[in-house]
């Protein structure tokens, strides 16, 4: 197992994912692992290779993310539940699987809070 230090969205104990130009209204509704989440349609998202830019077509917010989070983007692009993503993250990069999971439901609250993505079932859907 690789030291957590080597995992790309951590910098400095911190989730450093996704750089915010515009925020939105944050959102009550929890996301958990058991949450089956997407990408929202009101959105448009270019792939850049180790970057996805994403555009909120009603807000006109503009978000840039980075390395896992522009990969996670691409899992999103379909239903998919948290508790997978965290599998195969924790997997891929040899992390404890609690801090990928504390990581992601992180991030995604985040995109959430932004009208980025939607849970369509489980909890806080």
């Amino acid at each position: 197992m690789s030291d957590e230090s080597s995992y790309p969205a951590r910098q400095g104990g911190k989730v450093d994912a996704i750089r915010y130009i515009r925020l939105a209204m944050p959102s009550a509704d929890p996301i958990s692992l058991s949450s089956v989440v997407v990408v929202d349609d009101r959105q448009i998202s270019v792939d850049l290779g180790e970057e996805t830019l994403v555009l909120h077509m009603e807000t006109g917010g503009y978000y840039s993310l980075r390395n896992v989070a522009a990969e996670i983007w691409e899992q999103l692009k379909s239903p998919v539940a948290v508790s997978e993503i965290g599998e195969i993250l924790a997997r891929k990069y040899g992390i404890a699987r609690e801090q990928c999971e504390a990581d992601l439901l992180e991030l995604l609250a985040d995109l959430r809070d932004r009208d980025l993505v939607r849970v369509v079932t489980g909890e806080g859907g």
